[in-house]
């Protein structure tokens, strides 16, 4: 599933688009699924988004250009998946 992604985001966004993969918790609960039962997988990636001042804070405005493009993403992934 990763590769797929990493193919989808090169294919919609350009190669330098894509950058390296690293472990990360992120800020999410997930990752703590994904410890109690291995057999859960989690990944993540990022819209290059400035979540400053931070997502869970009031003053966190959302950019919705990143949405549209998330979408973007997602929808080319999907068909590539459904053929």
């Amino acid at each position: 599933m990763t590769n797929l992604l990493a193919e989808t985001i090169t294919e919609v966004m350009g190669k330098d688009a894509l950058l390296e993969p690293f472990k990360t918790a992120g800020g999410e609960d997930f990752f703590f699924y994904t410890r109690h039962k291995p057999s859960i997988k989690a990944g993540f990636f990022g819209l290059g988004v400035n979540a400053t001042p931070g997502l869970h804070h009031p003053d966190m405005h959302f950019d919705t250009d990143a949405l549209e493009t998330g979408v973007d993403l997602f929808k080319a992934a999907v068909k590539k998946i459904l053929g």
